[in-house]
C-alpha cells in the first residue's frame, strides 16, 4: 500500500460512489471486478477455491493523513458445475468505508493468495458537504443485477473495518441489493437499473419528491422516462431512495449520458445528477449472474 507505482499483475477494475448517512458521515461503497478466467483457482475436496486479500486506504488530500481504511479476506468456493459457469463471467467484490465530507485520495489493493499476484487502483474522492437549504443527490449508480440480501455458503468473509459495519447498506432496498456495474458497459439482453438518493431538509416533504431520467447521445436528448415516487423514504435521515429500471432491448448501440432529475411536486426544490454508460452487442451466451463477493461493509 505504500508504493507510489501502480501494480498490474492482477487486472482489476474499481468503481466508487457516495451516499450520505447523516450530515457528518458519508458511506463510500467500493466495487472491484476480477475476471474469473484470469484467476488461479485451487482444487480442494472436489471444489474450486480462490482466496483474496482486499485492502484500501483513504488519505486526506491536504494533510495526507489516513482518514479511513478497509481490509477483507475473502474465500470463494464453487462446485465443478458452478465453476464452469462462472469462467465466462467475473467476480465482483463489494466493500465500503465511512468518511466525513472532504477531498481524499483512495488507494485500493487486491491480492490473489494462491499465486501472490497483486493489482492496485488509485482515484480521487470528492465527498460534498451537506447544504441544509438545498436538495442534493448521491452518486447515480448503474447496474444490471439485483441480488437478495443474504449470506451465501459460496463466500466466506473475514472483515477488518469496524467503522464500516452497517446493519443496512444504502444500496439495499426492499430486501434486494443493487450490484454496481464497475465498467458500465451493458448489452441489449440486459435490464438497466439506476439507483440514487435525494437528501432534503425538514422543510421538504419526502413523499412529494418525484424523479425521472433523461438519456443523451452525442449531446442530444434521445429519450426520457416518466417520473416516479421514491422506492423508499427515511424521515430520520431525510433521504428518499429511487430505483428505476428499463429494458435495453430497444436501445441503439452506443455511448450514453443518463441524467437523473429529482423535483419537489408543487415546490421549488430540484436537483440533477449524471452518469455514463455504453451499450454493445453480447459477445457470449448469457450465463448466471455474477456472484457478489461482499466485504466488511456488510458484517
Amino acid at each position: 500500500m505504500r508504493s507510489e507505482t501502480p501494480v498490474v499483475e492482477l487486472p482489476i477494475a474499481v468503481e466508487t460512489a457516495y451516499f450520505r448517512l447523516n450530515n457528518k458521515q458519508i458511506f463510500v461503497p467500493i466495487s472491484a471486478k476480477l475476471a474469473s478466467s484470469a484467476l488461479q483457482w485451487a482444487q480442494k475436496s472436489g471444489r474450486r477455491q480462490v482466496e483474496f486479500d482486499f485492502a484500501a486506504e483513504v488519505h486526506d488530500s491536504q494533510s495526507g493523513r489516513i482518514a479511513g481504511a478497509l481490509r477483507d479476506t475473502i474465500t470463494v468456493r464453487f462446485d465443478t458445475e458452478r465453476y464452469e459457469e462462472i469462467q465466462q463471467n467475473a467476480l465482483v467484490y463489494q466493500g465500503g468505508i465511512i468518511l466525513p465530507p472532504g477531498n481524499y485520495k483512495l488507494k485500493f489493493l487486491a491480492r490473489e493468495n494462491e499465486s501472490g499476484r497483486i493489482g492496485t487502483f488509485e482515484d480521487d474522492l470528492r465527498l460534498p458537504a451537506a447544504q441544509p437549504d438545498r436538495m442534493q443527490l448521491s452518486s447515480i449508480v448503474l447496474s444490471s443485477q439485483l441480488v437478495e440480501v443474504q449470506k451465501s455458503s459460496e463466500v466466506q468473509t473475514k472483515g477488518f473495518a469496524p467503522d464500516a459495519k452497517l446493519k443496512e447498506l444504502p444500496l439495499d432496498v426492499g430486501g434486494e441489493r443493487i450490484i454496481p456495474s464497475v465498467t458500465r458497459v451493458f448489452t441489449n439482453q440486459q435490464k438497466l437499473y439506476i439507483f440514487f438518493q435525494a437528501y432534503v431538509s425538514e422543510k421538504t416533504d419526502l413523499n412529494h419528491l418525484r424523479a425521472g431520467l433523461e438519456f443523451f447521445r452525442n449531446g442530444a436528448r434521445v429519450s426520457q422516462t416518466p417520473t416516479v415516487a421514491p422506492a423508499q423514504v427515511n424521515d430520520r435521515t431525510r433521504t428518499a431512495s429511487f430505483r428505476i429500471s428499463l429494458p435495453l432491448s430497444t436501445v441503439a448501440m452506443g455511448r450514453y449520458t443518463v441524467q437523473a432529475v429529482v423535483v419537489e411536486a408543487g415546490g421549488a426544490q430540484v436537483a440533477f445528477g449524471r452518469n455514463y454508460f455504453a451499450l454493445r452487442l453480447p459477445v457470449a451466451p448469457s450465463v448466471p449472474a455474477t456472484p457478489a463477493v461482499t466485504g466488511s461493509s456488510e458484517n
